[in-house]
């Protein structure tokens, strides 16, 4: 395999995996690794960079918050959903948006070891969870793009969810005290 081939096609899977084959045990391998490595990390921050950069604008119309929460349970069935809304909370949003951001809590939420997620109206969206808290020093930091505490994580869910309410006319922030019985509350209301 020819070096400058492998690396002019972009390391494909399949010619990575040759050329390791044909360079195992030598003094390139360990480079090469490296080399490759520190290019999928790159893409992978240039594509989550994109996605911060590139939000479409939110086409906000009527949204059933009782429907919307619906979906959002039969995604996540292991959990104990507690919802206080009488039932009749529509609002203007953009829906897909508004169900990315909820399933992107839940989501951290369960990471988190959630087994009941609590969703109520107190003049703001309270949304809670029973998982672990999160530590005020990372609290501070949640939703600063690429900060993240998983070990596999990429640091812009939260970003990315702040800024989708942001385009709805919404904010997206951490309770400073949970709802009662919960370790931790996000909270959806209007911008000022």
């Amino acid at each position: 395999v020819d070096l400058y081939d492998a690396m002019t096609d972009g390391l494909t899977t399949g010619l990575y995996l040759r050329l390791l084959r044909a360079i195992k045990g030598t003094p390139y391998e360990e480079g090469i690794i490296a080399i490759h490595q520190t290019g999928m990390g790159m893409t992978a921050f240039v594509e989550n960079y994109r996605k911060l950069t590139d939000l479409q604008e939110a086409e906000l119309e009527e949204v059933d918050l009782q429907q919307t929460l619906e979906t959002l349970g039969t995604l996540y069935p292991d959990v104990a959903w507690h919802i206080h809304t009488d039932g009749q909370l529509r609002f203007k949003a953009d829906r897909g948006m508004m169900l990315q951001v909820l399933s992107n809590l839940a989501k951290n939420a369960c990471e988190a070891g959630a087994r009941d997620i609590d969703i109520r109206w107190d003049n703001a969206l309270l949304i809670s969870n029973n998982g672990a808290p999160i530590p005020p020093d990372v609290a501070r930091e949640i939703f600063v793009p690429f900060f993240t505490t998983k070990q596999t994580g990429s640091g812009i869910g939260l970003a990315l969810a702040r800024l989708m309410m942001h385009k709805q006319g919404m904010n997206l922030s951490l309770a400073e005290q949970p709802v009662p019985g919960f370790r931790t509350t996000f909270v959806i209301s209007k911008l000022p």
